[in-house]
């Protein structure tokens, strides 16, 4: 599949949490290329706070696994007592089993390309769909 052909991924409202202000940047960027709204936190306190506020203002959650104040797989033991079908995508190699006992949607290895962004995006979206 070429980059930037999906139909899927245009117009999705993505909530990015990663207490690396490059990641944050590059994955606020690369979103925005692919035609998605990217709303960015710097830990997972802050993406919580962002997803009570409104927790159908969101289509996917993609998350860091380590983050100071509240880790990845916390932050989605959060959402998923709210949204259990919230697609949720990890992104790190750390938490695997964790993520996958958890219902995690999908995890995107660090660091990662723009077709790996756009395929993980619409892996959770189709895994979510079929829990």
């Amino acid at each position: 599949m070429a980059p930037f052909t999906s139909t899927e991924i245009p117009g999705l409202r993505i909530l990015l949490a990663d207490d690396e202000i490059f990641i944050r940047e590059m994955g606020s960027d690369v979103q925005t290329m692919l035609g998605c709204k990217p709303t960015v936190a710097a830990d997972g306190r802050e993406t919580w706070e962002f997803f009570q506020k409104d927790p159908n203002g969101f289509d996917v959650i993609i998350s860091d696994y380590n983050m100071p104040e509240m880790t990845g797989i916390d932050l989605a033991s959060c959402v998923m007592t709210i949204k259990p079908n919230m697609p949720f995508i990890i992104s790190s190699g750390f938490a695997e089993k964790q993520a996958e006992d958890l219902g995690i949607s999908c995890i995107l290895p660090k660091p990662y390309v723009i077709q790996q962004l756009k395929d993980a995006i619409t892996e959770a979206r189709t895994n979510a769909a079929t829990a």
